[in-house]
Order: C-alpha cells, then structure tokens, then sequence
C-alpha cells in the first residue's frame, strides 16, 4: 500500500496495468467521479464502504482524467498505463505544509526537498517548469507520493 499526500487542486497521475486492479481509498465517503473518456475504456466500482473506488482498466492506452468528489474535496487524477509496478493500494491523504524539508533530488534546472506531508520544488532558471502539467515560476509545494513528471520525464518517486 502506498500513500498519497494531496494538495487540492493539483493533478495527481496513478500508474495503471491491463493486468492489476488498483483500489483507491479516501478517508471521506465518495460523493460521485466523473471519467473523462468512454465508459468502455475501464472499469469503475465504488465499495461498499463508499470510501474505496476500484479501477481495472480494459484498453492500453487510457487518454482521459477522473475527477472524484468527496464530501470534503475534489481530486483529478490522470492515468499512466505501465508494464510494470502499477499502483495497486492507495490512500489519499491531505498533504500540508511541513516546517522543514530534506534535499532529495537536485538538478541543474530545479531542487526536489521532501517533508513529513508534502514536497518542496523549486525552479532554478528563469522560465516556468511544467511539472505535472502545472507550470512552476520560483517554487511550489507538491504531494507527497504520487509520481512527478517534468516533460514526459518521471522525476520522483
């Protein structure tokens, strides 16, 4: 099981596979989720406990979001087909801001800090950074757990 610390508002990509069920668990009841694509492209099944959505994908090449509401948020998820170490248990949890952060990952266009509940990211040059289809101009705080891309490009975890 991986946790996922998510701010609102920010896409959050999950890695799915033909050959996995991947269950997403939110600590409040799910409202209703909208799929972005055609309803024969996956699977979608609420639990019981109306905390839990299951998806099990049945096409290769997903190329839509899904946006869940929450009685307490709204997430928008985008999907990544994976042949290997798709996401299969997952919990959403709200990420915060965390008094400090340890340097993870540097590079010559940005540094990557981690916390307790979130990331730190910031922009070294002088032009915005897509990360996650969001652009970053000096510095942003980012969830902890869900993968990041810069240009196609998975930087963490």
């Amino acid at each position: 099981m991986i946790t996922f610390f998510i701010f609102l508002g920010k896409i959050t990509y999950i890695f799915l596979s033909l050959d996995q069920v991947t269950a997403i668990h939110f600590d409040n009841e799910i409202d209703r989720y909208i799929y972005g694509g055609k309803s024969d492209d996956i699977n979608m099944e609420v639990l019981a406990d109306n905390k839990t959505l299951i998806l099990k994908p049945k096409i290769k090449n997903i190329k839509a979001n899904l946006l869940v509401f929450t009685k307490s948020a709204n997430f928008n998820f985008h999907f990544k087909m994976v042949q290997s170490n798709p996401h299969e248990l997952i919990t959403i949890l709200p990420a915060k801001m965390d008094s400090s952060y340890k340097l993870i990952k540097s590079e010559n266009t940005f540094d990557l800090l981690e916390g307790d509940h979130s990331l730190l990211f910031k922009n070294k040059t002088k032009m915005p950074i897509k990360v996650n289809d969001s652009d970053i101009a000096t510095f942003d705080y980012l969830g902890k757990g869900p993968p990041l891309f810069i240009n196609q490009r998975q930087i963490y975890p």
